[in-house]
C-alpha cells in the first residue's frame, strides 16, 4: 500500500512575512508581534505606569520589554531575563540565564534593588509535541515566575 505524501505547508518564515501583525510590528519598530499582546493587556488593565520597576521573564526577543520601557519611561526600569540572549534595548537591563537558577535570581535582585512593581512573563518552554509533557512544562514555568514574583 502506497503512503500518501502530506501536502507541504509554507515555511513559517513565509507565513510570518505575510502576517499583518508581523508587518505592523516591524513598521512600529517592535521586535515581534507579541508587543501587541502586552499593549492590549495594558489598555485593558493599566498594569504599567511611569516610574515603575518591571521584571520581564521569558523576554527574548524583547518586544514586551520595548513596550514596558516606553510606558515606564526614563524614571522607570525594565529588567529582562531569558535563556536566549536579548539584543540591547534602551532603558532595559538584559540578563541571560535560567530564571530558576540561584545565580540569575541574585542578578535580578541586584539589578532591581530587590523590589519590582510588576512582573510580566511571556515565557514558554521548548515544546516536545507531547501535549501532557508540554502542559507540565508550562505549569512549571508559571510556578517559577510566581515564586520569583513573590520574592
Amino acid at each position: 500500500m502506497a503512503r500518501r505524501r502530506k501536502k507541504s505547508r509554507p515555511h513559517w518564515r513565509q507565513n510570518q512575512s505575510e502576517d499583518p501583525y508581523f508587518q505592523q510590528a516591524k513598521s512600529a519598530g517592535y521586535r515581534a508581534r507579541s508587543a501587541f499582546k502586552l499593549l492590549q493587556i495594558q489598555e485593558k488593565f493599566k498594569l504599567l505606569r511611569s516610574g515603575q520597576r518591571v521584571l520581564d521573564l521569558g523576554a527574548a526577543p524583547g518586544s514586551w520589554s520595548q513596550v514596558a520601557s516606553q510606558i515606564v519611561g526614563p524614571s522607570g526600569q525594565v529588567v529582562a531575563v531569558d535563556l536566549q540572549a536579548i539584543e540591547a534595548l534602551p532603558g532595559v537591563v538584559a540578563l541571560q540565564g535560567d530564571m530558576t537558577s540561584a545565580e540569575v535570581q541574585a542578578q535580578i535582585l541586584e539589578a532591581t534593588g530587590g523590589q519590582v512593581h510588576v512582573v510580566i512573563s511571556d515565557a514558554a518552554p521548548n515544546s516536545t509535541g507531547i501535549k501532557l509533557r508540554d502542559h507540565v512544562l508550562s505549569v512549571e514555568l508559571v510556578r517559577a515566575a510566581l515564586d520569583l514574583a513573590q520574592q
